[in-house]
């Protein structure tokens, strides 16, 4: 059978238009996949205009559980309210320290409770659920910069986290937190003397790793009160010039 050479060409274009066709199909998926929110509250029990934030943060995390969007939400502890006379017992340094590298990425002289941060660049305060709602609805509209893959499990006295990043730039950081799903406490002393608190997410440990690093793994300690049910584990990649997070993830540890 002859085939024409005009035939030949035709079917090339064909073939060509085919691939173009899901090429263009890949590329559409890829700019159709959802965005994120990490929600970061930082909070203090010794603060009495906390409690309200910290209820926003559990409804944000209900309505992340009802709606399936990737909402990640974390309760950072901060020490310096401890002086009034209650010691947060979820407080710890780095959430103080974490809190002001963002005041100075963002340019602002001061820092407070409760403030609350989605992805690392909107920042109100934390119980203003007019602001935080538009805040996160926009952080899942954007596309994700990057991907991250996260897994941990329970080793002697340890939790080992192995995470892979792309997309990511060499200059970027991963962040490691170790979570307390729910965490509740009746205060007996300061501004909230008297009070039965209840947070969600509250970072016990968290650990910055540079993104370059050939070693993707890291060790967490387990806490006092520690129970692998009662935990889980999430990272987050995040740029060192602007705080911009582009990507992050969560996972369950596994025995």
């Amino acid at each position: 059978m002859k085939i024409s050479v005009q035939s030949m060409i035709a079917a090339a274009m064909l073939s060509s238009i085919g691939l173009a066709t899901a090429n263009g199909q890949e590329n559409a998926a890829a700019d159709a996949e959802p965005g994120f929110a990490l929600v970061e509250l930082f909070t203090s029990e010794g603060c009495s205009s906390c409690p309200s934030a910290d209820a926003n943060l559990v409804a944000i995390k209900e309505e992340a559980e009802r709606s399936g969007q990737k909402i990640l939400t974390l309760s950072f502890h901060v020490d310096y309210w401890n002086y009034l006379g209650w010691q947060d017992p979820y407080s710890f340094a780095e959430a103080t320290k974490r809190q002001r590298l963002y005041s100075s990425v963002h340019g602002t002289s001061q820092v407070y409770t409760p403030q609350m941060i989605v992805n690392g660049t909107t920042e109100f305060v934390g119980s203003q659920r007019a602001k935080s709602k538009p805040a996160i609805q926009a952080a899942l509209r954007a596309k994700a910069k990057a991907s991250l893959d996260l897994t941990s499990e329970l080793s002697v006295n340890k939790i080992q986290v192995k995470w892979k990043a792309s997309g990511a730039q060499p200059t970027d950081l991963v962040n490691i937190a170790l979570v307390q799903n729910v965490a509740k406490e009746k205060v007996s002393a300061g501004e909230n003397s008297g009070r039965n608190l209840t947070h969600v997410n509250v970072v016990r440990q968290f650990r910055v790793i540079k993104v370059a690093e050939t070693d993707q793994a890291v060790s967490l300690d387990f806490p006092s009160d520690f129970k692998s049910s009662d935990f889980h584990v999430v990272g987050y990649v995040q740029s060192t010039d602007d705080a911009v997070i582009r990507a992050a993830a969560s996972a369950k540890i596994e025995s």
